[in-house]
């Protein structure tokens, strides 16, 4: 009887580290990227994971205007639309609704198309 009892608490020990090892797999990736959001960090999943938001004003070789603010981009700038799949620069136009992540000094690291909002009636 007592081999039982000690043959489940085993059973149920290795159970239960499993789980912690399977839930340690697939949840750090995405923990350890939104902690690290530097020049390489690369988003569209969610539009929380965007650094802002808005509609292009105006395109310039290195700037953009974003809802009226100036917005630098970077060197290495990547365009996207939501898949994601990179697309060129010239599929954004004024008026396009965009949303953007920025580096650590506050340039446009990447840019995504996204679909215009739906207007309510």
């Amino acid at each position: 009887m007592h081999q039982i009892g000690k043959s489940t608490f085993q059973g149920s020990v290795i159970l239960a580290l499993s789980l912690l090892a399977f839930l340690s797999v697939a949840i750090s990736p995405r923990y350890a990227e939104a902690q690290n959001r530097g020049e390489d960090y690369i988003t569209g999943r969610s539009l929380s994971d965007f650094s802002g938001m808005g509609h292009i004003d105006s395109i310039d070789e290195d700037k953009m205007v974003i809802d009226d603010c100036s917005r630098e981009l970077s060197s290495g700038v990547k365009y996207y639309k939501p898949g994601p799949k990179k697309i060129s620069k010239s599929a954004f136009a004024v008026g396009s609704r965009v949303g953007y992540v920025e580096d650590r000094n506050g340039d446009i690291i990447s840019l995504w198309l996204l679909p215009r909002a739906k207007t309510r009636k």
